[in-house]
Protein backbone atom coordinates (compact mmCIF):
# COMPACT_ATOMS: atom_id res chain seq x y z
CA UNK A 1 0.00 0.00 0.00
CA UNK A 2 1.40 3.40 -1.01
CA UNK A 3 1.95 6.46 1.15
CA UNK A 4 -1.43 8.00 0.41
CA UNK A 5 -3.14 4.70 1.07
CA UNK A 6 -1.52 4.43 4.46
CA UNK A 7 -2.58 7.91 5.49
CA UNK A 8 -6.14 7.97 4.26
CA UNK A 9 -8.92 5.42 4.45
CA UNK A 10 -11.53 5.91 1.78
CA UNK A 11 -15.06 4.57 2.08
CA UNK A 12 -16.79 4.44 -1.32
CA UNK A 13 -20.26 5.91 -1.31
CA UNK A 14 -22.87 5.89 -4.03
CA UNK A 15 -23.98 9.39 -3.15
CA UNK A 16 -23.09 12.28 -0.93
CA UNK A 17 -25.05 11.64 2.27
CA UNK A 18 -24.02 14.77 4.13
CA UNK A 19 -27.02 16.59 5.61
CA UNK A 20 -29.46 13.75 5.06
CA UNK A 21 -31.51 12.13 7.81
CA UNK A 22 -31.10 8.49 8.85
CA UNK A 23 -34.35 7.65 7.06
CA UNK A 24 -33.12 9.23 3.82
CA UNK A 25 -29.87 7.28 4.06
CA UNK A 26 -31.67 3.98 4.54
CA UNK A 27 -30.53 3.39 8.10
CA UNK A 28 -32.90 1.57 10.46
CA UNK A 29 -34.71 3.74 12.97
CA UNK A 30 -33.39 3.18 16.49
CA UNK A 31 -34.97 4.65 19.59
CA UNK A 32 -32.77 7.42 20.95
CA UNK A 33 -32.12 7.69 24.67
CA UNK A 34 -33.44 10.76 26.42
CA UNK A 35 -30.60 13.25 26.45
CA UNK A 36 -30.06 15.54 29.41
CA UNK A 37 -27.07 17.80 28.88
CA UNK A 38 -25.02 18.40 32.04
CA UNK A 39 -25.33 21.94 33.37
CA UNK A 40 -22.23 24.04 33.74
CA UNK A 41 -21.82 26.30 36.72
CA UNK A 42 -20.99 29.98 36.21
CA UNK A 43 -17.36 29.13 37.00
CA UNK A 44 -17.05 26.35 34.39
CA UNK A 45 -16.73 26.17 30.63
CA UNK A 46 -16.35 23.53 27.90
CA UNK A 47 -13.11 22.94 26.00
CA UNK A 48 -12.88 20.67 22.95
CA UNK A 49 -9.76 18.48 22.95
CA UNK A 50 -8.53 17.05 19.65
CA UNK A 51 -4.98 15.83 20.27
CA UNK A 52 -5.03 14.97 23.97
CA UNK A 53 -3.29 18.09 25.30
CA UNK A 54 -6.37 18.84 27.41
CA UNK A 55 -6.24 16.14 30.07
CA UNK A 56 -8.18 14.94 33.10
CA UNK A 57 -5.88 16.85 35.45
CA UNK A 58 -7.48 20.06 34.16
CA UNK A 59 -11.10 18.98 34.32
CA UNK A 60 -13.69 16.24 33.85
CA UNK A 61 -14.60 14.56 30.57
CA UNK A 62 -18.30 15.21 30.03
CA UNK A 63 -18.33 13.79 26.46
CA UNK A 64 -15.54 11.39 25.42
CA UNK A 65 -16.91 11.47 21.86
CA UNK A 66 -17.63 14.80 20.18
CA UNK A 67 -17.19 16.35 16.73
CA UNK A 68 -16.10 19.90 15.90
CA UNK A 69 -18.77 21.03 13.45
CA UNK A 70 -16.52 23.18 11.25
CA UNK A 71 -14.12 21.67 8.70
CA UNK A 72 -10.36 21.75 9.23
CA UNK A 73 -7.08 20.74 7.62
CA UNK A 74 -4.95 18.80 10.12
CA UNK A 75 -1.24 17.96 10.13
CA UNK A 76 0.89 15.90 12.49
CA UNK A 77 4.45 17.00 13.15
CA UNK A 78 6.91 14.28 12.26
CA UNK A 79 10.01 16.08 13.50
CA UNK A 80 9.95 14.94 17.10
CA UNK A 81 7.90 12.42 19.13
CA UNK A 82 4.95 13.91 20.99
CA UNK A 83 4.87 17.17 18.99
CA UNK A 84 1.36 18.68 18.97
CA UNK A 85 -0.88 18.52 15.95
CA UNK A 86 -1.66 21.54 13.78
CA UNK A 87 -5.32 22.38 13.15
CA UNK A 88 -6.09 25.00 10.51
CA UNK A 89 -9.42 26.50 9.43
CA UNK A 90 -7.90 27.24 6.01
CA UNK A 91 -5.10 25.74 3.94
CA UNK A 92 -1.69 26.67 5.30
CA UNK A 93 0.38 26.33 2.10
CA UNK A 94 -0.40 26.09 -1.60
CA UNK A 95 1.81 23.00 -1.93
CA UNK A 96 0.25 21.20 1.05
CA UNK A 97 -3.45 21.15 0.22
CA UNK A 98 -5.46 18.74 2.35
CA UNK A 99 -9.10 17.67 2.27
CA UNK A 100 -10.98 19.45 5.04
CA UNK A 101 -13.11 17.55 7.53
CA UNK A 102 -14.59 17.71 11.00
CA UNK A 103 -12.57 16.69 14.05
CA UNK A 104 -13.34 13.86 16.43
CA UNK A 105 -12.29 14.57 19.98
CA UNK A 106 -13.60 14.98 23.52
CA UNK A 107 -15.24 17.73 25.56
CA UNK A 108 -13.80 18.61 28.96
CA UNK A 109 -15.55 20.58 31.70
CA UNK A 110 -12.85 23.06 32.75
CA UNK A 111 -12.84 25.65 35.58
CA UNK A 112 -12.63 29.05 33.91
CA UNK A 113 -9.63 30.00 35.99
CA UNK A 114 -7.64 27.23 34.25
CA UNK A 115 -8.16 28.71 30.79
CA UNK A 116 -5.12 30.90 31.33
CA UNK A 117 -2.99 27.80 31.84
CA UNK A 118 -4.40 26.26 28.66
CA UNK A 119 -3.67 29.49 26.80
CA UNK A 120 -0.03 29.09 27.77
CA UNK A 121 0.06 25.44 26.67
CA UNK A 122 -1.49 26.22 23.27
CA UNK A 123 0.31 29.60 22.91
CA UNK A 124 -2.95 31.46 22.46
CA UNK A 125 -2.41 34.67 20.50
CA UNK A 126 1.08 33.57 19.42
CA UNK A 127 0.74 30.43 17.29
CA UNK A 128 -2.97 29.72 17.83
CA UNK A 129 -6.29 31.39 18.62
CA UNK A 130 -8.82 30.18 21.16
CA UNK A 131 -12.21 30.26 19.44
CA UNK A 132 -15.72 29.46 20.62
CA UNK A 133 -17.12 26.90 18.21
CA UNK A 134 -20.11 24.58 17.87
CA UNK A 135 -19.41 20.96 18.77
CA UNK A 136 -21.68 18.05 17.86
CA UNK A 137 -22.51 15.47 20.52
CA UNK A 138 -23.24 11.76 19.84
CA UNK A 139 -26.98 12.15 20.48
CA UNK A 140 -29.73 12.83 17.99
CA UNK A 141 -32.96 14.74 18.27
CA UNK A 142 -36.24 13.37 16.96
CA UNK A 143 -35.58 14.94 13.55
CA UNK A 144 -32.19 13.19 13.31
CA UNK A 145 -30.13 16.34 13.91
CA UNK A 146 -27.28 15.90 16.36
CA UNK A 147 -27.33 17.68 19.69
CA UNK A 148 -24.69 20.41 19.85
CA UNK A 149 -23.04 22.61 22.44
CA UNK A 150 -20.61 25.56 22.32
CA UNK A 151 -17.04 24.88 23.45
CA UNK A 152 -13.68 26.59 23.32
CA UNK A 153 -11.23 25.24 20.78
CA UNK A 154 -7.65 26.13 19.85
CA UNK A 155 -7.00 26.70 16.14
CA UNK A 156 -3.52 27.25 14.72
CA UNK A 157 -2.73 30.42 12.76
CA UNK A 158 -1.71 29.61 9.13
CA UNK A 159 0.36 32.77 8.64
CA UNK A 160 2.55 31.83 11.61
CA UNK A 161 3.29 28.37 10.18
CA UNK A 162 3.46 29.13 6.45
CA UNK A 163 7.23 29.79 6.36
CA UNK A 164 7.93 26.52 8.16
CA UNK A 165 5.78 24.64 5.65
CA UNK A 166 7.51 26.46 2.81
CA UNK A 167 10.92 25.37 4.17
CA UNK A 168 9.64 21.81 4.43
CA UNK A 169 8.49 21.72 0.80
CA UNK A 170 11.86 23.02 -0.45
CA UNK A 171 13.84 20.27 1.26
CA UNK A 172 14.57 16.97 -0.48
CA UNK A 173 12.60 14.40 1.48
CA UNK A 174 11.55 10.81 0.94
CA UNK A 175 7.73 10.74 0.57
CA UNK A 176 6.15 10.49 4.00
CA UNK A 177 9.29 11.61 5.84
CA UNK A 178 8.61 15.33 5.86
CA UNK A 179 8.15 17.33 9.03
CA UNK A 180 4.40 17.82 8.48
CA UNK A 181 2.26 14.82 7.53
CA UNK A 182 -1.54 14.63 7.16
CA UNK A 183 -3.59 13.24 10.02
CA UNK A 184 -5.74 10.15 9.56
CA UNK A 185 -9.22 10.51 8.07
CA UNK A 186 -12.09 8.28 9.18
CA UNK A 187 -15.88 8.29 9.31
CA UNK A 188 -18.65 6.95 11.54
CA UNK A 189 -21.72 5.41 9.85
CA UNK A 190 -23.72 6.02 13.02
CA UNK A 191 -23.95 9.69 12.03
CA UNK A 192 -24.36 9.81 8.23
CA UNK A 193 -24.31 13.61 8.04
CA UNK A 194 -20.74 13.57 9.39
CA UNK A 195 -19.16 12.50 6.12
CA UNK A 196 -15.61 12.28 7.45
CA UNK A 197 -13.44 13.48 10.31
CA UNK A 198 -9.86 13.64 11.50
CA UNK A 199 -8.79 11.81 14.64
CA UNK A 200 -5.50 12.13 16.51
CA UNK A 201 -3.64 8.98 17.68
CA UNK A 202 -2.74 10.65 21.00
CA UNK A 203 -6.36 11.27 21.98
CA UNK A 204 -6.81 7.99 23.84
CA UNK A 205 -10.25 8.98 25.16
CA UNK A 206 -11.81 9.43 21.71
CA UNK A 207 -9.74 6.91 19.73
CA UNK A 208 -10.66 3.91 21.89
CA UNK A 209 -14.43 4.32 21.51
CA UNK A 210 -16.17 1.33 19.92
CA UNK A 211 -16.99 1.74 16.24
CA UNK A 212 -20.40 0.96 14.78
CA UNK A 213 -20.29 -1.76 12.17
Amino acid sequence: MGFIGRLFTFYPQKENRVGLSKEQCGYPIRPQPVFAQPKLSSEETYVFSFDGRVCSSLGEVDFPEAYADQNFAVFLQNGEPGAPSLVFRKQVHEKRILPTAKLRGSIFRIPKDKLELLDMVFQNGVSSHRRMTRVLLPFQKENGVMVNTPAWMYQDIPDIWKDKFNYDTQMFRVPGRGQFVPAMLDYNPKFPHIEKYYIHPNNKVASTLPQVS
